[in-house]
């Protein structure tokens, strides 16, 4: 339907009149350099191609367009030979001075490469390369090119409004900067905030890029060291700092991967969402248990965001008696002055240093190790690893370690569950193997009574 519509609509379209009176009012230097046009394609429509060339012809001050250089992708479609060859002889004869270049590649090799093959082709002081199926408004080269004669350095672009596929009607895009995050995928940014104060839409922003494959065999990087040197390229951190400050640049994060319990192996996963309730879930090493700890001490469950102003979620612990860590708004609940940060050595426990208390996994739960069982022991250790040291079997017989633990646990004021999981984390391990291997009890005494069965094995 659009290439119908395409087809049928005047080659001189009206062009769109709603730019800023700013831009209309805007000046430009006489001596700028010249532009060569570069238009990729691969089997487009033969209408399409026509408006692209005749908008570029028509709306590019002579003075300033020296050729159009067209790269064609290895096309099969029939009306891109013969018709196509007669409409670019007819473009030719009616524009003496302008030069028309045609590369043909003999197999489809690629947007990049294509793009590389025009600009190879070019001969014209600076060089655009667009898709095919682009037009161009009146004065669209003298903003770019008058950037680019103040800083030859400078690669610029201008906004693209967007053009329906299925009608052809022109869709104004606002004005935003090309940018990328750490997976380097495409995306937009908003300008720097002095831009906006200025309230002139006519000047140009500043734009992070987009990383682009360059065909180089990243396996041999010698080259581009070679050209970095010989250039006195700034490195990567200046760029972070000074032209893309918004993306973070994640230069203190310690660990990522999964958070595993060795004990209950299982890894904290960031549970149902919409929801803020972390889970124990069996490891599987995706997305919801992408784990990220920062060297300052946030912990993030379910990934990272690239970009400074985006909200992340932080692992938190409000130091509430529920014992159930919450998954939150890092800045949010560092306002509200709950717990975000912790402190971990590998191998032992993750300890939020604002409440003491660790994480836990109890019957496939997870849970901050409780206050009760904490205040027994020194507060600088957390519960479990403390009683550890204290309520083991050892080399004892279970019947032994049982009348000790009842001793040592006999002035605590512990609830049965603590009693049970305390006990039951000091057997040794060949007894709990062989406990596991049945239904366990639900109470201290019957699992004492199960236990000490082991003894006569």
């Amino acid at each position: 339907m659009a290439e119908i519509k395409s087809f049928r609509m005047e080659w001189d379209m009206p062009e769109n009149t709603e730019d800023d009176w700013k831009c209309l009012e805007k000046t430009y230097p006489k001596d700028l350099p010249t532009i060569g046009v570069v238009l990729i394609y691969l089997d487009e429509a033969l209408s399409i191609l026509k408006r692209a060339i005749r908008s570029i012809i028509d709306r590019t001050s002579k003075s300033l367009l020296k050729e159009i250089i067209l790269v064609d992708d290895h096309s099969s479609n029939d009306d891109l030979k013969l018709d196509f060859d007669l409409f670019i002889k007819t473009i030719e004869d009616q524009n003496p001075g302008l030069i028309m270049t045609r590369v043909r590649h003999s197999e489809q090799l690629g947007l990049t490469t294509a793009r590389i093959s025009g600009w190879k082709a070019a001969t014209a002081d600076v060089v655009a390369i667009f898709d095919a199926h682009v037009e161009v408004h009146k004065l669209w080269a003298e903003p770019l090119l008058t950037q680019i004669k103040g800083d030859r350095t400078v690669i610029v672009s201008p906004v693209f409004d967007k053009v329906n596929y299925y009608d052809l009607e022109v869709v104004g895009y606002g004005t935003a900067s090309h940018a990328f995050d750490w997976a380097l995928w495409c995306m937009y940014e908003r300008f720097m905030p002095e831009w906006y104060k200025l309230k002139d839409p006519s000047l140009p922003g500043n734009k992070p890029f987009i990383l682009q494959d360059h065909g180089i065999d990243i396996g041999d990087v010698s080259e581009r060291k070679e050209l970095r040197k010989r250039l006195n390229c700034k490195p990567f951190k200046w760029y972070l700092d000074n032209v893309y400050p918004l993306l973070d640049p994640w230069d203190n994060i310690l660990a990522y991967g999964g958070l595993k319990n060795l004990d209950a192996n299982m890894c904290v996963d960031q549970g149902p969402v919409p929801g803020n309730t972390p889970i124990a879930y069996p490891c599987f090493y995706y997305g919801p248990q992408y784990t990220y700890f920062r060297e300052t001490g946030e912990l993030y469950i379910g990934g990272i965001k690239s970009h400074k102003y985006n909200a992340n979620r932080c692992l938190t612990d409000d130091g509430a008696k529920d014992n159930v860590p919450g998954l939150n708004d890092c800045i949010e609940s560092l306002q509200k002055r709950i717990g975000i940060y912790w402190d971990f050595t590998q191998g032992k426990e993750f300890k939020n240093k604002q409440t003491g208390r660790c994480l836990e996994i109890i019957k496939a739960k997870l849970v901050e190790f409780s206050d009760e069982m904490r205040r027994v022991f020194d507060r600088s250790l957390c519960g479990r690893e403390a009683a550890r040291e204290l309520l083991r079997q050892g080399t004892h017989t279970t019947y032994d370690y049982a009348i000790d633990f009842r001793a040592l646990t006999a002035s605590w004021d512990w609830n049965q569950q603590t009693l049970f999981d305390a006990f039951f984390s000091g057997l040794c391990e060949s007894v709990k193997d062989e406990l596991v291997s049945h239904d366990l009890p639900n109470n201290l005494d019957s699992l004492i009574d199960v236990a000490g069965c082991t003894d006569a094995r």
